[in-house]
């Protein structure tokens, strides 16, 4: 305004426009604004109120949460170095209660091999979860079992009424979930090891852990070799190895 007053006295019309010019412009900006700074303060409150339910959640979760019971088993301990922590997240009160192993159970399984008394080779077929499979190929790895297949394939199943959970999904009767298969062919000594090394380290506590089949096999035959029977199981640095090396 005063601006405007002083060029009126000077009498240059060409300033007096140029000045209006600004000051509208001026007012306009400051218009936009306004609505822009509130846009964005409320983007960034809304981030801030998700980031606080999400840690509400978790710190709940983990309050109520229960962990797995470690293995004493004085014996063979296939998985005597866990370093992942396993917390399981307690069952409502109207849902069914859940049965789950300890690792004592889980490192002391006994595979009945009486139907195949002349069998000498047996196929241990596991299906776990997915992301279960680097822990389960590490134990196994040091244990000395060298050879092994790893395949993924779908499955579905319903134990006790309860509904598999994978990846934020629950899944029913007719639901395929992603699971991993793996195939082991071991001598019949190694049987138990095999099978207590598999439960103990695809272990969660929840439904979907999984199951494991023996089957028995007629011969095994290296392609490169035409070796057949124990010379062609046995891979050198394996289990066998490992437990005749040990005093």
């Amino acid at each position: 305004t005063y601006c405007t007053l002083y060029l009126r006295k000077l009498g240059d019309p060409f300033l007096l426009v140029y000045c209006v010019g600004i000051g509208l412009s001026g007012i306009l900006l400051g218009t936009l604004l306004v609505p822009y700074r509130q846009f964005v303060q409320g983007k960034h409150i809304s981030k801030i109120m998700m980031l606080t339910s999400r840690l509400t959640t978790t710190r709940a979760a983990t309050q109520g949460a229960r962990v797995a019971p470690r293995a004493s088993h004085p014996s063979v301990r296939p998985c005597k170095d866990r370093r992942t922590i396993r917390v399981f997240a307690s069952e409502e009160d109207s849902g069914p209660q859940i049965k789950r192993a300890t690792y004592d159970e889980l490192e002391s399984i006994k595979v009945d091999l009486s139907a195949f008394p002349t069998v000498h080779f047996f196929r241990v077929e596991a299906i776990v979860r997915p992301w279960r499979l680097p822990a389960v190929v590490e134990a196994l790895s040091k244990a000395g079992i060298r050879g092994m297949t790893a395949s993924s394939v779908k499955g579905a199943g319903v134990q006790g009424g309860s509904r598999e959970r994978y990846a934020g999904t629950e899944f029913g009767l007719t639901n395929l979930v992603d699971k991993t298969r793996i195939d082991i062919v071991v001598a019949r000594s190694q049987v138990d090891s095999v099978t207590r090394i598999v439960a103990a380290s695809a272990y969660t506590g929840e439904i979907g852990d999984g199951k494991i089949f023996v089957h028995p096999v007629a011969d095994v035959i290296r392609v490169r070799t035409a070796e057949t029977g124990a010379v062609a199981e046995r891979m050198e640095g394996g289990m066998a190895d490992l437990l005749a090396a040990k005093p």
